[in-house]
């Protein structure tokens, strides 16, 4: 709870974008990810970058919450490696 207003929940927001592109390009070796694959997961997290909540809306607020980040990882988790998995689910956890 914020002293001064409602409580934010920390989540990917729009301006993260650019960032979470490069963490999911960067990965090498077994955790190594296609362009067009992370492209894909961009388009899931850009469709998914709304304000949920009252606080959110109040404050105008656009994110990715965590239950929203899981979400994605469950549905791209039948196109990764475990590594993969464990990969995007690394970089979606340095963000929420």
């Amino acid at each position: 709870m914020s002293l001064f207003g409602p409580s934010i929940p920390k989540g990917i927001t729009k301006r993260e974008l650019t960032r979470l592109r490069g963490a999911l390009l960067s990965g090498s070796g077994a955790e190594k990810i296609s362009r067009p694959f992370v492209e894909r997961i961009m388009e899931l997290v850009d469709m998914a970058v709304d304000a949920d909540t009252y606080a959110e809306r109040a404050n105008n607020v656009e994110q990715v919450n965590a239950e929203e980040a899981a979400r994605i990882e469950k549905n791209i988790a039948d196109n990764l490696s475990p590594a993969q998995e464990a990969f995007v689910h690394r970089v979606f956890q340095e963000y929420i």
